[in-house]
């Protein structure tokens, strides 16, 4: 497992309170080609996803102004 005991606990608890509701971790892989962000693919109990982090001091904005900017280009139905 590449995630730590916290970062898989912060996981697990996130999805709980989400739309996709509990979900173990299973199994975890750090996924390259990123410069930026840390990427996972996490693996759970209800199918694998995809987990980026970073630290704190890109500011809490960041992960939204990147879902902006994806909704923006799948808006334009070039991509």
């Amino acid at each position: 497992m590449v995630l730590n005991q916290m970062l898989k606990l912060a996981v697990e608890c996130a999805l709980e309170e989400g739309a996709e509701g509990r979900a173990t971790i299973t199994g975890a892989r750090e996924m390259r080609g990123g410069d930026i962000n840390r990427c996972f693919q996490v693996d759970t109990d209800r199918g694998s996803m995809f987990l980026k982090v970073n630290d704190a001091s890109r500011g809490s904005g960041f992960f939204q102004a990147e879902r902006e900017g994806l909704e923006r280009l799948r808006a334009t139905a070039t991509v």
